[in-house]
């Protein structure tokens, strides 16, 4: 049996694909849901596979935290611990294997072709050298893959969790800030995560912050559009600010983009990927043109001793522009799997 169910489960959109593999990877139908208008992750796959045939194997990347092929946590809202052995029993799916989403979207990187690519920072790439995957959507992940002499080993991290580092006055002030804006709002305070400054779910307090440091620069037009919707804010900052048609969501998107070169300069000294560092995620690809043109990224990269300068020198980076790139990493994982039976 050569049908096998793909999915790709963030913590806003599950995308998902059903593939025959005894058709030359036929692909038989491709959905994406959002993951806010159902309960459960079995909920979601009975309703893609209803009224089509059931796959035999199911290969599910998803934001969470896996363990014994049970997914204890995760970003959905969904209930859980929930084990592969439920979800077949609750979807007459045989076989259900678990993956966390950056690792399916490090497989990915491996199928991605030249013009799902935008370079950065156009280097040759070592072969056998380690990689790093980062992925910025609602929240941030890492995927590092290292080379055992035959192929690349991927492995997940918690790398949204390392702490956020100030370099300049103005980021101290930010901080101090964050920290006021937790307490205000009855938010757990331990410290300030790197995720919490530059992910989708988080990025809208670089802008609350620079309103109260610069309230000169407020346009009250575009701050009522700003506050209107929650779950637009960031949208709405990253948008005006790229265009450059308000001066503080464009300070705002400088900001972010000093602060994500900030990252990829920690990412560079913890793994030293001569085998590229990929840029991925709805707000990379989202505004890839404009991160890879920008002054402040760099500015951001380069922020580091002088000691650490001259590999960031040579480090590789490109943005994947490709939007479906975990799919793609299950389906390489599939594809495994599949031969393997």
């Amino acid at each position: 049996m050569d049908l096998i169910l793909t999915a790709d489960i963030g913590g806003t959109n599950a995308r998902f694909k059903l593939i025959n593999f005894s058709k030359e990877n036929i692909e038989e139908k491709s959905i994406t849901y959002s993951t806010k208008n159902y309960l459960s992750i079995t909920d979601c796959i009975n309703d893609f596979l209803e009224n089509l045939q059931k796959p035999s194997i199911g290969v599910i990347g998803t934001a969470g935290t896996i363990y014994e092929n049970t997914l204890v946590t995760t970003s959905t809202g969904w209930r859980v611990p929930i084990s592969a052995e439920e979800i077949q029993q609750e979807t007459g799916i045989n076989k259900i294997v678990f993956l966390n989403d950056l690792v399916v979207a490090g497989h990915g990187i491996h199928e991605i072709t030249s013009d799902q690519s935008l370079t950065i920072r156009d280097l040759p790439i070592s072969y056998g050298k380690p990689k790093v995957l980062m992925s910025l959507g609602t929240g941030l992940g890492v995927c590092y893959q290292v080379w055992n002499g035959s192929e690349y080993l991927l492995s997940p991290s918690e790398g949204g969790w390392v702490d956020f580092s100030p370099k300049k006055e103005i980021d101290w002030k930010f901080m101090q800030f964050y920290r006021r804006y937790k307490d205000a709002n009855n938010l757990e305070n331990t410290g300030i995560r790197v995720e919490e400054c530059i992910a989708g779910k988080f990025a809208q307090i670089i802008y609350i912050f620079l309103r109260e440091e610069f309230p000169d620069l407020i346009d009250p037009a575009f701050d009522q559009k700003f506050n209107s919707d929650p779950s637009k804010m960031v949208a709405t900052m990253m948008h005006e600010g790229f265009n450059g048609t308000n001066q503080l969501a464009q300070l705002s998107v400088r900001t972010w983009a000093r602060y994500l070169g900030y990252e990829c300069g920690n990412l560079i000294a913890a793994f030293l990927p001569f085998g590229g560092l990929y840029l991925y995620g709805t707000l990379i690809y989202t505004y890839a043109e404009q991160i890879s043109k920008s002054p402040d990224f760099l500015e951001g990269l380069f922020a580091k001793d002088s000691g650490l300068l001259a590999i960031i020198e040579k480090i590789p980076i490109s943005i994947i522009t490709a939007q479906d790139l975990g799919l793609a990493g299950c389906n390489r994982v599939a594809r495994q799997l599949n031969l393997s039976i």
